[in-house]
């Protein structure tokens, strides 16, 4: 309410959706410690662990990728809405999508029939829309911004049932 007054602390936010915010890390966060260590030393000593971005990538493309490997607490970060990555091999991302492109030539009619033949990008956009933070966007010049939904969840199968994660890396 627009005046709760004392009642204010007792009030609990909502949401019927779910939703992410994004937030650039700041000095004093672990986030931060390891984006700044990443930007310093492990781009160019280690860039293999560091796919999709260089030495000129801005410390929120660096979060980015940090957050979609699960790494320091990183969150989304502001301002970086239309970063994309192809994901490669060694990444839990790739498994996830090789996994799913076996599946789909073993099982095709348990699946959307957009997903048959899909190329290695269309098949990592759909994880990437159904399954939040296993996979970014990838780049392809023709692959949607958003979830197409003609690549709607499985048929008979639960998501997240693919590969086990082989462990997250540390920056």
């Amino acid at each position: 309410p627009a005046s709760c007054e004392a009642e204010c602390d007792k009030q609990e936010a909502v949401a019927s959706l779910p939703f992410r915010i994004c937030r650039t890390a700041v000095e004093g966060d672990l986030c931060y410690r390891h984006v700044v260590l990443a930007r310093q030393r492990g781009i160019s000593l280690q860039p293999e662990r560091y796919p999709g971005v260089g030495a000129s990538s801005s410390f929120e493309e660096v979060q980015m990728l940090l957050h979609q490997q699960g790494v320091g607490e990183c969150p989304p970060p502001c301002g970086v809405r239309n970063w994309c990555r192809t994901s490669v091999k060694g990444e839990d991302c790739y498994e996830q999508v090789r996994w799913l492109m076996r599946r789909v030539s073993e099982k095709p009619d348990l699946y959307p029939k957009a997903l048959r033949n899909a190329t290695f990008e269309k098949t990592q956009l759909h994880i990437s829309g159904t399954r939040d933070g296993v996979c970014p966007r990838p780049c392809e010049e023709d692959a949607p911004t958003e979830h197409d939904d003609s690549l709607d969840e499985v048929v008979g199968e639960e998501p997240g049932t693919g590969p086990k994660s082989p462990g997250k890396g540390v920056a």
